[in-house]
């Protein structure tokens, strides 16, 4: 269920999960086992309590990265995403989240930050810690309830319809 999120510990397999399945599968912390994701192609990996991963995200041709992170959790991610592949980051409703891409990737399709899929309520927050986290070719789209801060780095964002964004300087924050 949208919203909704399942524990993948070390060794743990999706083949269990409907394929159709949507909602978050929480990784743990500092996982570095691979994830495939291409039987899922509506399911975010997230995490509800701070977590750091850095193992392979595998997903299929035309397929999208899904992230989240809800309650107040940051959800780092040290993996490398390849440039073919748009990234979704959503709040599915809940609120308080970051995602924060830890270093720099290929990314140059559309990034989008949402609270929603479907536009209620929720938030979810974009960071970066590492310079050009992505690829100035990425288109980046900041919906209702999304939040991208780049903190103390330096981005070269593509934005797209920037009347209802929502960004956040290191001076916003104090």
């Amino acid at each position: 269920t949208y919203g909704n999120g399942m524990l993948l510990s070390t060794g743990t397999s999706l083949a269990n999960i409907k394929e159709d399945s949507t909602g978050m599968a929480l990784v743990d912390n500092m996982s570095t086992d691979a994830i495939d994701m291409t039987a899922h192609k509506e399911l975010a990996l997230g995490a509800s309590q701070d977590a750091e991963y850095s193992g392979n995200i595998i997903v299929g041709t035309n397929q999208a990265y899904r992230f989240a992170a809800m309650n107040g959790a940051t959800l780092t991610l040290n993996s490398s995403l390849a440039s073919e592949h748009d990234v979704i980051v959503d709040g599915q409703g809940l609120s308080g989240g970051t995602v924060v891409l830890g270093g720099a990737s290929a990314v140059n399709g559309t990034v989008t930050v949402m609270g929603h899929k479907d536009g209620r309520d929720g938030d979810v927050t974009l960071g970066f810690a590492a310079d050009d986290a992505l690829s100035a070719a990425a288109a980046v789209h900041v919906e209702k309830g999304g939040i991208v801060d780049v903190g103390n780095t330096t981005q070269t964002l593509n934005v797209k319809d920037p009347v209802t964004e929502t960004f956040q300087r290191p001076e916003d924050n104090v």
